[in-house]
């Protein structure tokens, strides 16, 4: 009897759990926002700042208008706190702080004639890293960390835009399509799984008091 109960506790552990893993892939592009906004806590989910600014200043939204950097397009992130003017520093790294951790995380980087990199953290551990050279005038790279649904979870960001090379210039300016992932609400037959484990579980330990 007692085999039967542990069995079917099991069960329902492992399938609540799977329907309370569905994460769901968000997706900002920052239309929304106003030219000049500093962008910090508008988003579910996630705080954007920058690393040596100002308390609770956030990148700047700025408007797009040229097509060489499709898919992105629109209105993008642009890592200074100056409200106007492209070429307006000084320049800060990107941090991203999420709400509960993440799987996946991606954002475009614009205009990329400058090295850029990205490292994921949980706490003070760093999980994942990718990074670029300088590209061609209009370069767009994707900085993608992570997998949806992979077994590594982190729940900061920091994008690297400084750079101390010789010859380097802090860049690039540009961020767009921000994507991340998070925990869908558990599905109502994930919770009575989860319920009918618990009730199991008392029945169990009835049994064997």
């Amino acid at each position: 009897m007692t085999n039967i109960f542990s069995k079917a506790i099991a069960a329902s552990v492992i399938l609540a759990g799977a329907g309370m893993a569905n994460a769901e892939l968000v997706t900002y592009d920052f239309d929304s926002f106003a030219p000049g906004t500093s962008v910090t806590d508008q988003i579910d989910g996630v705080t954007i700042g920058l690393l040596g600014a100002p308390a609770g200043e956030g990148p700047r939204a700025m408007r797009i208008s040229d097509t060489s950097y499709e898919p992105a397009g629109g209105m993008a992130l642009r890592p200074s706190t100056f409200a106007t003017g492209l070429s307006q520093g000084p320049w800060f790294d990107l941090v991203f702080e999420f709400d509960e951790p993440t799987d996946y995380f991606s954002i475009l980087a614009l205009d990329a004639e400058e090295p850029v990199s990205a490292r994921a953290y949980l706490g003070q551990t760093l999980v994942d890293l990718i990074g670029f050279r300088s590209g061609t005038n209009y370069q767009v790279w994707n900085l993608e960390l992570g997998e949806v649904g992979g077994s590594r979870e982190f729940d900061r960001v920091v994008v690297d835009i400084v750079t101390t090379g010789q010859g380097w210039l802090p860049g690039p300016e540009i961020f767009d399509n921000l994507q991340f992932s998070r925990s869908a609400v558990p599905t109502p037959g994930a919770m009575t799984l989860l319920a009918t484990g618990g009730i199991l579980a008392m029945r169990r330990r009835r049994i064997e008091g």
